[in-house]
């Protein structure tokens, strides 16, 4: 691992303090308090739901059969994780732990990665947990055109995973399904190779740029040149 500059420390600092004030939100209580899934969940490319949900703890599984009724329930038994469109509606029940949510959210971008390192999924779990589970599920499922009101949260969510990717492991996702369509479909590793360059207000201006029109620096577009982002 290179050591970072004493510029990117900067930079990663006032990243960090951004991503708290981004995803800082008061989070309303219900009566209903699930308990967490006790262990690591287990998640590959063929999982079921209901091999998911047997990992749940019992007042999770029973609360989700209630909120989604015996029919719906059924069915979810039988369709692939992987891909499923079904992860807002199961997230947004309020029937799963915070824990769990960010538990299921990791392993899905486990899978679509085909593996992250261990050191990556620990600093995930760390971040996810404080981020509300209606956000969060933005990250279960390819956006394509991103309503307005979603798209702090959505970026957010990226700068989560900037913060948390090692070199290898941001390689492997793109800003494409998580931004939707109206921004390049960038790769994290060129995103972080733009943080050696440029402020994280930058950044964020230039993700926000589908949303909000802007007018980068010449400092930035030529951050985004270095790391070969061609935003044409």
């Amino acid at each position: 691992m290179k050591i970072l500059s004493y510029e990117r420390k900067i930079n990663i600092s006032l990243f960090t303090a951004l991503f708290v004030l981004l995803s800082f939100t008061v989070i309303s209580c219900s009566s209903y308090k699930p308990t967490p899934t006790p262990a690591p969940l287990l998640i590959n490319n063929e999982s079921l739901w209901g091999d998911v949900i047997e990992q749940f703890s019992t007042s999770e599984s029973n609360c989700l059969k209630s909120a989604l009724g015996k029919d719906v329930y059924k069915i979810l038994l039988h369709e692939k994780v992987i891909g499923s469109l079904r992860y807002p509606l199961l997230l947004k029940t309020e029937c799963v732990n915070s824990s769990t949510a960010s538990k299921l959210v990791i392993e899905s971008l486990d899978a679509q990665a085909k593996g992250l390192s261990s050191n990556t999924k620990q600093c995930l779990e760390g971040i996810f947990t404080q981020i509300p589970i209606n956000d969060l599920s933005l990250l279960t499922y390819e956006q394509t055109d991103i309503a307005v009101t979603d798209y702090s949260a959505a970026i957010s969510n990226a700068l989560g995973l900037l913060l948390c990717l090692d070199q290898a492991d941001a390689a492997k996702l793109t800003t494409g399904r998580l931004l939707g369509s109206k921004i390049p479909d960038i790769s994290f590793a060129k995103l972080q190779c733009v943080l050696e360059y440029a402020e994280v207000s930058e950044l964020i201006a230039f993700l926000n740029s589908a949303n909000e029109v802007t007018y980068p620096s010449d400092e930035f577009q030529s951050a985004l040149g270095k790391c070969e982002i061609n935003v044409i």
